[in-house]
């Protein structure tokens, strides 16, 4: 908080990153306390800016704008960017609240820098902690202890405490019983569409033709489930939506539709709305993304890993969760087998899935699945680049690249380093995608899928017996080592 309040004093634009459930809107809410000498927009996640909203917000002067996650779209939040010396000569500062996990930003910040948009030095970024301290956890303990609540331990995070608080209090919560409708197609599709885009405009509720669904699943939770009227700075000609639906209470919805899903009939009910859903899309003319641009209202929040994992892991179901996550992806195989974002998104469920996996046979079977997701996707987005010369979709080209490499780092420990080409082949892929501007070391360590740390297991393995790598090898491999170590 203090170090926010101390970058506005030198700079206009600034991000807030954090895991989930990290803290991040409540960061947001606490500076609008803080800040009394300017005038202070802030917008929520359930609330969205028209292009021509947004635009007249920064014509004014003198005023701070506190963006949470998802109110802005990728094309605004680049607005701000290329515009952000002017945005200095007005006085705006800006925070903007984004996902830690949200790749697009860093590929945005780091192509804007590399074409000399922005320096380095331009843009703070704010990491946010999702796990508190031993000295955090001592300030807030009696707090909740004295409300019956229960106590956070430290070793959790944030998340973590409040699944397992809220476990403790089932008994006690009166929305317990609350239970939302999952008798047709089209109410799993309210849920789902519900916990993917969190507010439902009218527009979206027409284009899905769920608006019954959605009115009836609010009687059904209120107020877990609510109906807004729409802000003016939301409206516009092509969405002139007047109501929306919003999403109160994410994790119990979450927790709900994961349990829903245990049973085989009510796992394939899901993976058919998963298909309704995009074939309404499609058939609303935004058919399948390959440029690599986060393009409003296109269906990308729909299969992003992260989002169909999260819905479906809403009680750590690790591998059982993960196989309906595969059933979605394998289910809509047929509508977008030529979307390379598509492929990215199911050789990541692949990966996870061999993580959970005992056997070494099955586990090499997912892996090499996701190993050639990730081949043609690179060649998909390469024949995009040299067609359109869109610079984002060599954003989208390292990821996979890095993706491609992480997978590689799997076989080679999978089957313990013995594979002299194998390893070589992995090495020249490693060095390639973190030597890249668009990928790092320290988004790999952090990085889920990078489980067991295999990137520096591949390096130190090498480096411990040179004969496991080829000659020619030697000077990535050396590379590699100084770029992990640095």
């Amino acid at each position: 908080m203090e170090d926010i309040l101390l970058n506005m004093k030198d700079h206009c634009v600034q991000f807030l990153m954090g895991r989930r459930c990290s803290g991040k809107t409540y960061v947001l809410f606490d500076l609008v306390y803080k800040i009394r000498d300017k005038d202070l927009y802030i917008f929520e996640s359930k609330d969205k800016l028209t292009d021509q909203a947004f635009e007249s917000l920064l014509t004014k002067r003198n005023i701070v704008v506190l963006f949470d996650n998802a109110s802005l779209s990728k094309q605004q939040v680049e607005y701000i960017l290329r515009n952000i010396y002017l945005l200095q000569d007005q006085n705006i500062k800006i925070v903007i609240s984004t996902n830690k996990n949200d790749r697009e930003i860093a590929g945005i910040l780091s192509l804007f820098v590399q074409r000399g948009i922005i320096s380095k030095t331009d843009v703070p970024i704010m990491d946010l902690n999702n796990v508190f301290s031993e000295e955090e956890c001592e300030l807030v303990n009696p707090l909740l202890a004295a409300l019956d609540i229960g106590v956070f331990k430290k070793n959790q995070t944030m998340l973590d405490n409040i699944m397992r608080i809220s476990r403790d209090l089932n008994e006690k919560n009166r929305y317990n019983s609350f239970a939302p409708k999952t008798d047709t197609i089209k109410q799993l599709v309210s849920i789902i569409a519900l916990l993917t885009e969190r507010k439902i405009y009218s527009s979206r509720a027409i284009m899905f033709d769920i608006h019954s669904e959605l009115e009836l699943q609010r009687k059904s939770v209120d107020p877990l489930i609510d109906l807004e009227t729409t802000w003016s700075y939301e409206r516009n000609s092509e969405d002139p939506s007047t109501l929306k639906y919003v999403l109160n209470a994410e994790y119990w919805l979450c927790d709900k539709l994961s349990d829903f899903s245990k049973s085989a009939t009510n796992k394939k009910k899901i993976v058919e709305a998963y298909k309704y859903i995009i074939e309404q899309i499609i058939a609303n003319g935004e058919g399948p993304i390959l440029t690599g641009v986060n393009e409003n209202g296109t269906y990308k929040e729909y299969i992003l890993f992260d989002n169909i994992n999260r819905i479906f892991n809403a009680k750590d179901r690790g591998y059982k969760g993960l196989q309906m996550v595969q059933a979605i992806y394998e289910g809509l195989n047929e509508l977008l087998a030529v979307d390379p974002n598509y492929m990215h998104q199911r050789a990541k469920c692949y990966i996870k899935l061999a993580r959970y996996e005992k056997d070494n046979t099955t586990q090499m079977e997912f892996l090499n699945k996701a190993y050639r997701d990730v081949n043609v996707a690179i060649q998909i987005f390469q024949q995009r680049y040299d067609e359109s010369a869109n610079e984002h979709v060599l954003i989208s080209i390292d990821h996979l690249k890095y993706t491609k490499a992480l997978i590689a780092c799997h076989r080679c420990s999978l089957d313990c380093y013995k594979n002299t080409m194998q390893n070589t082949e992995a090495i020249y892929l490693l060095h390639e995608a973190l030597t890249s501007e668009f990928n790092s070391y320290e988004y790999a360590k952090q990085d889920t899928f990078n489980y067991g740390n295999v990137v520096l297991q591949l390096v130190t393995n090498t480096l411990a017996n040179q004969g496991s790598v080829e000659k020619e090898a030697s000077e990535c491999l050396n590379g590699l080592f100084k770029l992990l170590s640095a």
